[in-house]
């Protein structure tokens, strides 16, 4: 399943990652602002095209975004208070699927899992994010963009992956064609994002696909295990890498001197 629309009240911190994720992965997105707003606020209506509220109240608000997703993704560094608390809340009486991240309980690798599966398992389309604001909390920015951007990244993975686990015989193969696949849908924005990935990032993509493929080999049949050379062989773990070395030979940009 592949998120289709990201939402979002452009507020500093998660919710501003959140819109910054969905541009850099050329994902659409949208969402509510409220009416009265700061100057500072003109810029988000600008650069990010969102909505205004006819009403200045967060609940009504939150309200409305949380209305417009099929789920809410709520990440934090601890217990969640304001704005973030009232989303729960809103997302629970509107019987969302609901998930919360508190980074001071999930290690950030496994909460890339966590929320990767949670969108899958879920067949979430409409995604609204939200948690702290920049000035209640200094690295809640930095720490969305991570979580959501190596998950989105994952399940796009995951989705061409799934498509080739059951028939071929050779892992090998099976790199080959999930690399092509995967080039021949991604845009040049996107090729271009993964070429400028750092070894770090690729490894936390690396780590969650392997998760991945450890469930499914878990709950594979013996005779599937036994026929399929992708559960005899670990090379699938070299797709990420050997995507990322092609595309670094295409795409890199280059600093010129």
């Amino acid at each position: 399943m592949i998120i289709k629309k990201i939402i979002s009240s452009g507020q500093t911190g998660a919710e501003r990652a959140a819109l910054d994720v969905a541009i850099k992965l050329d994902i659409p997105y949208g969402g509510w602002i409220p009416k009265e707003r700061s100057n500072s606020d003109d810029i988000i209506v600008e650069k990010y095209q969102l909505q205004e509220m006819p009403t200045a109240g967060y609940t009504d608000l939150a309200e409305k975004n949380v209305l417009e997703s099929d789920a809410i993704l709520i990440i934090s560094n601890g217990e969640l208070t304001g704005g973030a608390e009232v989303s729960r809340k809103l997302a629970l009486i509107s019987r969302r699927h609901l998930l919360h991240i508190d980074l001071y309980m999930t290690p950030a690798l496994q909460a890339v899992s966590i929320i990767s599966s949670w969108l899958r398992l879920n067949k979430v389309e409409i995604l609204y994010v939200t948690g702290p604001e920049a000035i209640k909390n200094s690295v809640i920015y930095h720490n969305t963009m991570y979580l959501l951007e190596n998950a989105l990244r994952v399940n796009f993975i995951k989705n061409i992956v799934d498509e080739f686990l059951d028939y071929q015989s050779s892992t090998t193969q099976i790199v080959d064609d999930v690399v092509n696949r995967m080039m021949s849908e991604m845009s040049l924005k996107q090729k271009v994002s993964i070429a400028n990935l750092k070894t770090r990032e690729i490894e936390t993509l690396q780590y969650a696909l392997d998760l991945y493929i450890g469930s499914r080999r878990e709950t594979a049949r013996i005779s599937d295990m036994e026929k399929t050379g992708f559960y005899r062989n670990e090379a699938y773990t070299n797709i990420v890498k050997t995507l990322w070395n092609k595309l670094q030979k295409t795409h890199k940009l280059r600093t010129v001197k």
